[in-house]
């Protein structure tokens, strides 16, 4: 992988089927083991993705990134990935808005359609620990979608101080039947 980046698409038609992808980070700019924005007909399904984060707590570590596309299927993959542990921001874009800015987390998926992430396994751990703050925190899944479904997937996320094992956020989704085991030193949250 060229400098800690696996598959990237934008634009496309796209079906990533059977692969077998590692993808150890730099730390030197954003990584992903798969990238995906502003795609139709997208299919990930059957991979195997190992990936191994280095953020400093700048640059984006994320084993899948899925972003304004339009989703068939993201099915039966398995995610090993080690990521650092780092402080989220909380800017304020407008008087008393404050939105959430993560740097490491483990699957991003962002404003899609037809979302619907089910029979994955997700195996994830906290590798350092970056914070100036003492709230370092990783995203084991990250859903910000309209009408997704997160179905029937083994999430097992070990962080450092806070872990949330799946986060969901957007109007109509639905969250059924996973199996989510979140381990902390401090506080750890199975759906949040």
């Amino acid at each position: 992988t060229a400098n800690g980046k696996g598959i990237v698409a934008s634009g496309v038609n796209l079906t990533v089927e059977g692969n077998s992808i590692t993808v150890t980070d730099t730390g030197l700019a954003d990584s992903y083991a798969i990238s995906v924005s502003d795609s139709t007909g997208v299919n990930i399904n059957d991979n195997t993705v190992n990936y191994t984060g280095k953020t400093n707590g700048t640059f984006v570590n994320n084993a899948l990134y899925v972003a304004d596309s339009a989703v068939e299927s993201i099915d039966g993959n398995t995610f090993d990935i080690a990521i650092p542990s780092v402080d989220v921001a909380w800017p304020e874009i407008s008087p008393g808005n404050y939105v959430r800015l993560p740097v490491s987390e483990g699957i991003v998926l962002k404003n899609d359609t037809g979302l619907v992430f089910a029979n994955n396994i997700i195996n994830l751990n906290a590798t350092d620990i970056i914070t100036e703050s003492g709230y370092d925190t990783i995203y084991a899944v990250d859903v910000d979608s309209d009408n997704a479904v997160v179905d029937n997937n083994i999430i097992a996320a070990k962080g450092a101080d806070y872990i949330y094992g799946v986060i969901v956020s957007g109007n109509n989704f639905t969250v059924s039947n996973n199996a989510i085991q979140a381990e902390s030193d401090n506080y750890a949250n199975g759906i949040d």
